[in-house]
């Protein structure tokens, strides 16, 4: 039986097709060892981190530290690429980064043992200074970021329901004091979970607190570069960003201390930047 010319042109299409699609999977999974950022930017995340791995095996830090990095940019959340790409930032020495993505880690997974001891290490190593995990901050600290919003949903809720028995229920017509007393608390409730809301935004929230991550850093007294030193800061060590101005970044310091300090030496916990 004799093709026609449409068939002939169909199969000529498919082949080629098929071979495009292998020749595209080949380019982009069978990157040789030592392969450039952009050759690696091509393949998939699980042989980027495959290749990560390999890396960091042989010793090769500074390329295993690359394609984790690569990872994370590219949106990946991932608590052990976040606990690796941490372990080889301090093979690199750089203590500050390798803080700040273990404490990522913990965000994600705050029951990991393995972060939490790499931190007790290395704050006996380095010294820095961490808000207390102790007290009502702390407390505040762990509940979710959306619970004043919830506090402040259920009294307004309750408002509309004690309202409604007040008015609209005949039996209540005549005894309307106990709804409205309820419905007085209830407004009270919604006031007091709007307000620690916004008290959480400014104090508590997770994307207030970063980590310095750049050594020999010291806060100052003012955004200028001659102030006087308020006190030094390790690597590691924990601020709450207050305001910022420009390239100044204004922080509380644990132990109630303020100061200015430049926006590359630290990088907020939460969400993912890369300074």
């Amino acid at each position: 039986m004799r093709l026609s010319h449409l068939h002939l042109l169909l199969l000529v299409a498919v082949c080629l097709s098929i071979t495009g699609l292998i020749a595209q999977e080949q380019s982009e999974e069978a990157i040789p060892e030592g392969s450039s950022t952009e050759e690696i930017a091509t393949v998939s995340s699980d042989k980027a981190y495959q290749l990560a791995i390999k890396d960091f095996t042989d010793g090769n830090y500074a390329a295993a530290a690359e394609k984790f990095q690569l990872l994370a940019k590219r949106g990946l959340i991932s608590k052990e690429l976040y606990l690796n790409l941490a372990t080889t930032l301090e093979k690199q020495k750089e203590h500050g980064k390798s803080v700040l993505w273990m404490r990522r880690a913990l965000l994600i997974n705050s029951g990991m043992v393995e972060p939490r001891q790499n931190l007790a290490f290395l704050k006996q190593k380095l010294g820095y200074l961490e808000f207390s995990g102790e007290g009502v901050s702390a407390f505040f600290r762990k509940l979710p970021p959306t619970f004043g919003d919830w506090v402040a949903m259920i009294g307004l809720w309750l408002v509309a329901i004690c309202l409604a028995m007040a008015f609209l229920l005949p039996r209540y017509q005549d005894r309307r004091f106990r709804p409205l007393l309820f419905a007085c608390l209830a407004a009270v409730l919604a006031f007091s979970g709007a307000w620690f809301s916004q008290y959480y935004a400014r104090n508590f929230a997770i994307e207030n607190f970063a980590t310095i991550t750049a050594n020999g850093t010291a806060a100052l007294t003012a955004p200028v570069p001659d102030a006087k030193t308020v006190i030094a800061l390790p690597p590691g060590s924990e601020v709450r960003i207050i305001q910022e101005s420009g390239p100044w970044t204004y922080v509380e310091i644990p132990g109630e201390i303020r100061g200015w300090l430049r926006n590359e030496q630290l990088a907020a916990v939460w969400p993912v930047t890369f300074r």
